[in-house]
């Protein structure tokens, strides 16, 4: 693939790296401490900002997803204001809460974290935006 494929390698590595980092900070370790969903958004809607002002090329937000943790319809509200957060700042929104929908194939054993499956979905969904 030569310089393309490495380009494009670098792109989804950044796209995964983003969402790992994006959901540490959420987290019970993170000093972004948020007990319900308004904090949660406002505190992505400082982040998201905040990439737009240091990056003005594409910038890839991927979505949450349900998992024996977090429930569909909390999640669903969750993606429903980040995707409008998202079009605000130009910021491009990959929705995989479908993803959830397929636990057996797509997520490991515990139902919270994607296999190598789930991971290869994402990678796809951010090529065909390329």
């Amino acid at each position: 693939m030569g310089v393309s494929g490495a380009a494009l390698a670098t792109i989804i590595a950044q796209g995964i790296s983003a969402f790992w980092v994006l959901r540490f900070l959420f987290s019970s370790k993170s000093i972004i401490k948020t007990k319900d969903m308004e904090g949660y958004i406002k505190n992505m809607e400082k982040i998201i900002k905040l990439l737009r002002i240091y990056n003005d090329k594409s910038i890839f937000l991927i979505s949450l997803y349900p998992t024996n943790k977090l429930k569909k319809d909390k999640i669903r509200d969750i993606n429903n204001k980040l995707k409008e957060i998202c079009h605000e700042n130009n910021i491009i929104f990959i929705d995989i809460e479908s993803i959830s929908d397929n636990q057996e194939y797509f997520f490991e054993k515990d139902y919270y974290h994607l296999n190598y499956k789930g991971h290869r979905y994402i990678s796809n969904l951010i090529c065909d935006l390329l």
